[in-house]
């Protein structure tokens, strides 16, 4: 695996894990700006938590059955 596709990874995994503690996306990009000395828009991440927002609906529209079921295996 290429060396920026792991640290992406990490990157877009810090953004949403900072969303789902509540932290807002303006406080999120200007603690990536200091900690890496980069400028990311408040867009930016918030598409980054786009896929994670989408997840959550995906798995609270299934029935109790197929959560079960997921967990399970």
């Amino acid at each position: 695996m290429a060396p920026y596709k792991r640290s992406n990874d990490t990157l877009e995994s810090f953004v949403i894990h900072m969303f789902q503690k509540g932290v807002t996306m303006t406080e999120i990009t200007d603690f990536i700006e200091k900690m890496y000395e980069h400028h990311y828009t408040p867009q930016t991440v918030s598409n980054m938590t786009k896929v994670m927002v989408e997840l959550v609906d995906a798995f609270s529209k299934q029935t109790l059955a197929k959560r079960l079921c997921l967990r399970v295996h």
